[in-house]
């Protein structure tokens, strides 16, 4: 069976994404249907595409030949498929394109609900993440509104959208909600932070903040993580531009405590003041947990990901990964369970320079660079970082 050859076309008002097993058609603005087709089928069969629909008109230059020194192709499609996105910006309403391009997740329900209650780009453009929220609610609410009552509620005080979300129904709730940072919103991570607010005293501590994305979620949402997180901390953690789509601090403390625990350690009694304090002890337990356990399983990992090439190889077990954590001189052996619950996957980077390089999936479901260190967590060339970047641009939607 012969397959489609993969890359992105736009063809009669509509997007097209052609993948080895199938293709995905996205009409334009205001039909917005999607369907799919099997390679050996000739039935298009409706959908809900998961792609980030709309793009920046702007995207970044393809990498040059020169900074891929390991063997990773330039990606001939990179245009083909930058040209195919901005005709489907195109049919959008400049206004509505605006109001969903920030988030990476869920646009086609977004764009959908533009079209149908044109009140919602209002609320995307002033309480992002309370607009999300509305989009999706069928996945937030045991009894969403139809659309006649979203089209009222948009017409309302954001308050009462707000508490028909079982979101805090206050003017001090509207202003921490619209901090919110709508690229890292899914909706997950919008049902952490609900329920984070209706604990006492998170809504205060949030007010503090100048902005809040995933790495405060991260924090707030877990109740034993926030115990132990000073306000200093929080803050230095909003400010942290690499934990806007992942909670990187969240993960490295709730490791400590389960290391802590495995290892009868005794954690300071005050809460932790910053991410330096945090990644000391993080590194030191670790170093510890690693010598003294052995591989709660034998199994290798799930596929992964992302294929690997010449020069980046998916680690597939957690004795691999601990060796390359011991060989590398870092933590990445503790981040088996995270590997597990397909949080990340890890990959060793041998050319242009040896490296260990982590990668997370983002609110589109897209894979991107989290960690890429060499020894002793040192930072790697700009050569090792456009390699990866190029690679990783050849699976992107």
């Amino acid at each position: 069976m012969s397959g489609f050859i993969p890359g992105h076309r736009f063809v009669r008002g509509a997007l097209l994404v052609f993948r080895p097993d199938e293709v995905l058609r996205v009409q334009g603005w205001p039909g917005l249907a999607g369907a799919r087709r099997d390679a050996a089928g000739t039935r298009w069969w409706p959908c809900v595409p998961w792609l980030r629909l709309v793009r920046p008109y702007r995207p970044a230059p393809p990498t040059p030949q020169l900074a891929l020194p390991i063997g990773a192709a330039a990606v001939p499609e990179a245009d083909a498929r930058a040209r195919a996105y901005a005709a489907f910006r195109a049919t959008v309403p400049a206004g509505v394109a605006r109001a969903v391009e920030p988030f990476l997740g869920e646009q086609w329900h977004l764009l959908r609900l533009a079209r149908d209650a044109p009140d919602l780009v209002d609320v995307l453009g002033t309480t992002p993440v309370l607009g999300f929220a509305l989009a999706v609610a069928d996945r937030l609410v045991d009894a969403p509104p139809d659309l006649a009552e979203v089209r009222q509620l948009l017409r309302r005080p954001q308050t009462v959208l707000a508490d028909r979300l079982g979101l805090p129904a206050t003017a001090a709730a509207r202003r921490v909600l619209a901090k919110v940072d709508p690229a890292c919103v899914d909706p997950a991570r919008v049902d952490e932070l609900r329920a984070a607010l209706a604990r006492p005293g998170v809504l205060a501590r949030l007010g503090h903040l100048d902005r809040v994305h995933a790495g405060v979620i991260g924090l707030v949402a877990d109740e034993a993580l926030l115990a132990r997180v000073h306000a200093s901390l929080l803050a230095e953690v909003a400010a942290r531009p690499e934990e806007r789509l992942r909670p990187r601090t969240a993960e490295r403390l709730a490791r400590i405590l389960s290391m802590a625990a495995a290892l009868d350690h005794r954690l300071p009694g005050r809460p932790f003041r910053s991410v330096a304090e945090l990644g000391a002890l993080h590194d030191a337990l670790a170093e510890r947990w690693i010598a003294s356990t052995d591989p709660s399983s034998p199994e290798r990992f799930g596929p992964p990901p992302v294929p690997g090439i010449e020069g980046i190889a998916p680690i597939e077990d957690e004795l691999a990964l601990r060796e390359e954590g011991r060989r590398q001189h870092h933590c990445v052996g503790s981040y088996a369970d995270a590997v597990r619950r397909g949080a990340v996957y890890v990959y060793r980077v041998t050319r242009p320079e040896r490296a260990t390089l982590s990668i997370a999936r983002g609110p589109d479901g897209t894979w991107r660079r989290s960690e890429l260190t060499g020894d002793f967590n040192r930072e790697v060339g700009a050569a090792t970082v456009a390699a990866v970047d190029a690679w990783l641009s050849g699976w992107a939607a």
